[in-house]
């Protein structure tokens, strides 16, 4: 009887099993993260677009890591952008470009994190390019239609192609690298010639000079003295100031106001009872003095 019952339970316990087995399915293990192409085989896989750019990396060196794991984003001009930017350079290919001029030219459009049309605004975009500038965004109006414009160089004509290390803004144009800075931009008129001698009279044009080294001592120095650091810490600051700097600067600048105040005020306590008198800095000094 308990043989019989054995082999009954047996039996119920191969149909489960073999039940079991074909109600299974097989399991896909997917191994890839994603399955977008990253930035430089997408600049590849569109010639008719992008061909050009995709010479100037190349050219550049930097089709490796553009290619690879990472957080970018590239404002990529279309062939059309690029011919016309060598056309206005006088060159004839990209090839003509030096390897340095075509690394500053990638660099410019190329930022070390991934920006959303989301993050633009009437202004410089959060993040700096890898040539050490920012980048202005603004919205601008062309025959009705609203469009992102760039450095008020290039539209935007495809925004936020998201992909596997970044994302990429479509311009028409090629992006332009500022050569100047303020001071140098006025000096180079001749219409702003007395406005230039002002400002090298006063100091200020070398707190409006200092963008071509942000870090130097002389740049240091402006942006701590009080007669200047209004002008040239606020320079400085999209270039990175240390925190220690900034605070340096802005206690002088709170220290000097209290200390010319108070100066001026007991000069001004004897002054005002001297009219008419031509005053002297030996003069000023006894008044500054005086503890009456």
């Amino acid at each position: 009887m308990r043989a019989k019952y054995s082999f009954i339970i047996a039996v119920l316990a191969c149909l489960i099993t073999l039940s079991n087995l074909s109600s299974c399915k097989k399991l896909v293990i997917v191994t890839a993260t994603t399955d977008d192409v990253n930035i430089y085989d997408y600049l590849v896989k569109d010639p008719g677009s992008f061909s050009e750019f995709a010479k100037l990396i190349d050219k550049a060196g930097y089709s490796s890591f553009l290619n690879a794991y990472g957080s970018y984003t590239v404002f990529a001009p279309t062939n059309e952008g690029v011919k016309k930017f060598l056309t206005d350079m006088n060159k004839t290919s990209v090839d003509a470009f030096t390897l340095t001029e075509a690394q500053d030219i990638v660099k410019l459009h190329l930022i070390q994190d991934t920006i959303n049309t989301s993050s633009f605004t009437d202004g410089k975009l959060p993040k700096i390019t890898m040539l050490g500038q920012y980048l202005l965004t603004g919205v601008t109006t062309v025959n009705g239609v609203s469009s992102y414009i760039v450095n008020r160089q290039a539209l935007i004509v495809q925004p936020n192609v998201r992909l596997a290390n970044g994302n990429i803004h479509v311009l028409d144009n090629v992006l332009r690298a500022a050569t100047k800075t303020v001071a140098q931009t006025v000096e180079a008129n001749p219409e702003f010639s007395i406005f230039t001698q002002a400002l090298k009279e006063t100091g200020y044009f070398d707190s409006l000079n200092i963008v071509n080294n942000p870090d130097s001592s002389l740049s240091f120095w402006l942006s701590i003295i009080p007669f200047t650091s209004p002008i040239a810490m606020m320079v400085r600051l999209p270039f990175g100031v240390p925190m220690w700097e900034l605070g340096l600067s802005i206690a002088l600048l709170i220290g000097g106001f209290i200390l010319t105040t108070w100066v001026a005020s007991r000069i001004y306590r004897v002054g005002i009872l001297m009219y008419g008198k031509k005053v002297s800095f030996k003069e000023l000094g006894k008044w500054f003095m005086y503890r009456g």
